[in-house]
């Protein structure tokens, strides 16, 4: 089984989102499970202006290339932030089924 993780929160970042995912992954390749992260050190991002620890990849395409060349059975969708936003609009569109987590509660941060 391969489980495909999209988040806009991962390493080098030090935050609760990171060590939730790490210590998930962990416990999953115990038990065979292989995981893939889409993060955004794959892609060529920028910072976003109000939040600078998450990065936001430039180009929407590549990040759908990356799920399309993907052989996951499961996709998880770990933020909603540019990647997972990026990611929702296509999985929905294409009618792929995925699930997804909210671990910060963003409009207090707006």
């Amino acid at each position: 089984m391969k489980i495909l993780i999209i988040t806009d929160a991962w390493f080098p970042q030090v935050n609760g989102v990171v060590t939730t995912y790490s210590n998930i992954i962990s416990q999953l390749s115990k038990r065979n499970i292989e995981v893939e992260v889409l993060h955004p050190g794959k892609f060529y991002s920028l910072p976003l202006f109000f939040y600078n620890e998450i990065k936001a990849a430039i180009n929407p395409w590549k990040v759908i290339q990356k799920i399309k060349k993907s052989d996951a059975d499961y996709i998880h969708i770990g933020t909603e932030g540019p990647l997972g936003i990026v990611s929702r609009i296509y999985l929905s569109y294409k009618k792929i089924p995925f699930t997804s987590a909210v671990h910060t509660k963003f409009p207090e941060y707006l």
